[in-house]
């Protein structure tokens, strides 16, 4: 999903309202239409909408629309910046998921695990920089295989972000 659906999505569900009247307003049917509102869908409309003004820019959602380039440094600057300009001293990161987290094209790998090691690498830069001083979560959804215990490569701080996948999809 875009940010634009995800930010839909929410203001559905805070309203109460199904798409079709979020979008046609009450009783309509037809696109096109002007849209016409009960006043009890526009106050469930104005309730949602003053929750989100609350929220503010503490809540962004980063994707392909946003940041064509996206990359563990780019971020990891984005983070920086909405802390400076929220006055946020604590963030949460989620990534939906690692499967999905770009390769750049000068890279290669000999298999999926491979690429998911390197995947989880940039996602570890993100955690080192986001946990500097707060311990702010980074949180992964993954559908990577879980590492065996004597896989060293996947040891310590790799098992965190591995289990995330299991905690997401149960």
């Amino acid at each position: 999903m875009t940010a634009e659906e995800i930010f839909t999505s929410m203001y559905l569900h805070e309203s109460g309202l199904d798409f079709d009247t979020y979008v046609l307003g009450s009783g309509q049917k037809e696109l096109g239409a002007e849209p016409q509102f009960s006043q009890e869908d526009l106050g469930k409309i104005e309730k949602a909408k003053s929750k989100f003004e609350q929220i503010g820019n503490r809540l962004q959602i980063i994707d392909s629309s946003t940041d064509s380039t996206i990359n563990a440094e780019s971020i990891i600057e984005y983070i920086e910046f909405l802390k400076i300009t929220t006055g946020c001293t604590r963030v949460i990161v989620v990534i939906d998921y690692l499967q999905v987290w770009p390769i750049p094209p000068d890279k290669r790998f000999t298999s999926d695990l491979e690429a998911d090691k390197w995947r989880i690498g940039e996602i570890k830069k993100i955690r080192d920089a986001v946990n500097k001083i707060n311990q702010d979560p980074v949180i992964v959804i993954s559908e990577a295989r879980k590492p065996s215990n004597n896989d060293e490569t996947w040891g310590g701080g790799l098992s965190d972000i591995m289990g995330s996948a299991r905690a997401g999809y149960t």
